[in-house]
């Protein structure tokens, strides 16, 4: 019944926010403030239960995190599902889950850095049978960091 039930559990891969966004035009600089945020509703315990002949097994998997690979060989390491940006808080940091790039990008693959959020996964097994098990899900978009320059004249 364990494996019934952890068959039928659908375990979500990240959905992936950021500012600056994912689209073509779209384009961050370095020093500028990234902030980083998934759906909140990966946090919440999603369950499945599995009965037959009198045997109950329940699974329950919960969101313990998400690291994100920034691409450029660093790491953030976040709690919760970060706070998704809103123009209205500008160039400041995100209060949950942000980064700053000190590189521009590029010179990687398509002038882009592939941005990865892995999900963490405690899995507990209740009922007849009892154990746990920890997973990860994964989703990658890319990220276009650019450098801005002024020339000052007196």
């Amino acid at each position: 019944m364990a494996a019934i039930a952890r068959a039928q559990l659908t375990i979500p891969k990240p959905t992936i926010g950021s500012a600056p966004c994912t689209r073509a035009d779209c384009k961050g600089a370095v020093g500028v403030p990234v902030w980083l945020w998934t759906d909140p509703g990966m946090f919440k315990p999603t369950r499945q239960t599995a009965t037959e002949g009198g045997v109950s097994v329940t699974v329950t998997a919960v969101a313990a995190g998400v690291t994100w690979d920034m691409g450029d060989g660093q790491r953030v390491t976040c709690d919760g599902p970060g706070t998704r940006y809103d123009l209205l808080f500008g160039f400041t940091s995100s209060p949950t889950c942000g980064y700053k790039y000190t590189r521009n990008s590029l010179k990687q693959p398509g002038g882009r850095y592939p941005l990865t959020a892995t999900a963490s996964w405690a899995i507990t097994f209740s009922g007849d049978f009892v154990g746990s098990e920890a997973i990860t899900t994964t989703s990658t978009v890319n990220v276009a960091i650019s450098e801005i320059q002024a020339i000052v004249e007196r």
